[in-house]
């Protein structure tokens, strides 16, 4: 049993002590003890004086000549340009309305044009509403702007939908059946969840920055074009989570480096991703494409988590140096994976090809590949090259094929059409067993077919 607590001299000082703070913070947290008398009272400010907007009306043309805000209050119809903008700072609100242009091929019609004489830095910002019917651009800026801000907009029918060399901040916009490309954007870029339709060029033509969440579809050029634009200009472009789909050229197109992340090309009808070097794509999905799936011409290329299947060419192409890892390839009308010089392929599969499912070049490497169904070889490597812990199943020639100077480990074969394993006489490689039954082999390097 527990004598009650006796309040010491101790024990009520601290007491004290305690309540004399809990009181200081309630009154810091509280606020003035003595608020100024009477209720509390309006600024008497409306909405318009707080950010004040400026309503504009049509016919075009009309010009903002001031930094502000402006809002259509209706549709505009205009017989040229219908709106230019001649300074910085200005945020133009469609308000939901639509400016519409005469049509034809007139080289002076453009939707809305921010026309500045000299370099200044706040940004224009047009959003909400569409651009359509001008024979230039629907959306079009001089060099000089520092960066241009879109959202919320469709822009259709002018000869390209929005065109600028500033930056540009991009999302949620259109651009659909324009005469050439859909975006032609050659400063750095941000776009998020916009889309090219149907336009008769190139659905994005973006020199650098970044896409996110982006589709291309219908085009009868390249889905997206990514870098090319003359001059000295930003280069190395970053896309995530992209589509791009039955366009007439290739489905990505890139002219300098580039990383690509959860992107997918199909039903394009030349290639699906297409790169001249210096570029990376991680998870991503190229099928149904009418020629290669991945095809990076000069090399320094790194896929991780690819994917090519059913395209009418090669899965995946790519130059020197380069490095696949964790990819597949399948049921492609020609060789599921095929490499230049100096490259590396580790863990990948490649199954159903006509043709081969590997066709290494000189002195590349393959480690713990499989090959299964391929019409073809099961791997081909060239000259000085290494096939190390692979496997091939069911192919329709040999499984492995080793020239002059290759090495073949480690590897195992079973049930192909033609021989298990086909060397040259001067590759090295391990012994053959073809054991039946229990066995054991002290031979580390030595290759199985059973």
């Amino acid at each position: 049993m527990h004598a009650a607590p006796t309040n010491t001299p101790r024990t009520l000082a601290l007491g004290l002590a305690i309540g004399v703070v809990i009181v200081a913070l309630t009154g810091a947290l509280a606020g003035p003890i003595d608020p100024p008398p009477g209720p509390v009272a309006s600024t008497n400010k409306t909405l318009e004086e707080v950010e004040p907007r400026t309503p504009l009306a049509g016919p075009g043309l009309i010009t903002i000549g001031e930094p502000g805000s402006y809002y259509l209050t209706g549709n505009i119809e205009a017989t040229g340009t219908a709106v230019q903008i001649t300074t910085d700072g200005v945020t133009l609100d469609l308000n939901g309305y639509t400016i519409e242009g005469p049509g034809g091929i007139d080289i002076g019609s453009f939707g809305i044009q921010i026309d500045l004489s000299r370099a200044i830095a706040r940004p224009v910002v047009i959003l909400n509403g569409t651009v359509t019917n001008f024979g230039r651009a629907g959306i079009v800026s001089t060099q000089e702007l520092d960066e241009l801000v879109l959202s919320d907009l469709t822009i259709s029918r002018c000869e390209v939908g929005v065109q600028t060399a500033a930056r540009a901040r991009i999302e949620r916009v259109a651009a659909n059946v324009n005469d050439t490309d859909g975006f032609s954007l050659s400063g750095q870029s941000v776009i998020r969840a916009s889309t090219a339709r149907s336009n008769g060029g190139t659905g994005f033509r973006v020199q650098a920055g970044s896409l996110h969440e982006c589709l291309a579809d219908a085009n009868a050029g390249d889905g997206f074009s990514l870098g090319g634009f003359a001059g000295d200009l930003p280069v190395g472009t970053t896309l995530r989570g992209c589509t791009s789909t039955r366009n007439t050229l290739t489905g990505f197109d890139a002219l300098g480096p580039a990383v690509f992340e959860a992107c997918t090309a199909t039903g394009n009808t030349v290639r699906g991703f297409q790169a001249v070097s210096d570029v990376v794509y991680r998870a991503c999905n190229a099928s149904e494409n009418a020629g290669t799936g991945y095809f990076v011409d000069q090399g320094n290329a790194v896929l991780e988590a690819c994917a090519a299947s059913s395209n009418t060419g090669n899965g995946i192409t790519v130059g020197r140096r380069s490095v696949l890892h964790a990819c597949t390839a399948s049921e492609n009308t020609s060789f599921g994976i095929r490499t230049s010089r100096f490259s590396l392929v580790t863990s990948c599969v490649a199954g159903g090809n006509t043709f081969d499912g590997y066709n290494l070049a000189e002195e590349s490497r393959a480690y713990n590949c499989t090959a299964a169904d391929n019409l073809g070889d099961g791997f081909f490597i060239a000259t000085g090259g290494t096939l190390d812990s692979c496997s091939a199943m069911r192919n329709g020639e040999d499984d492995f094929v080793g020239s002059l100077g290759s090495l073949v480990i480690r590897c195992t074969a079973r049930n192909n059409t033609d021989s298990d394993f086909m060397f040259s006489s001067s590759s090295r490689r391990g012994t053959v067993i073809t054991p039946t039954g229990e066995f054991s082999s002290l031979n580390a390097f030595a290759n199985i077919s059973y």
